[in-house]
């Protein structure tokens, strides 16, 4: 399975998880920086993955040609 799919499993949970901590009274306008470490046979899955977290804000993302 790849990477957007999981990640596309994972809203339904994800959104869950933030009605919690709404009703908790969490504090939504801290900001709350989000590392993501993904390692790629090829940078054009690299892009494709990162293209996808800026597309659904999950954060900035960015490819390091290692």
């Amino acid at each position: 399975m790849s990477v957007i799919s999981k990640l596309m499993e994972a809203t339904e949970a994800d959104t869950d998880v933030l009605r919690r901590l709404d009703s908790n009274g969490d504090d939504f306008s801290k900001f709350r920086e989000v590392d993501f470490t993904f390692k790629y046979d090829s940078k054009e899955k690299a892009d494709t993955v990162a293209g996808f977290l800026g597309d659904f804000q999950y954060g900035a993302a960015n490819v390091i040609d290692e």
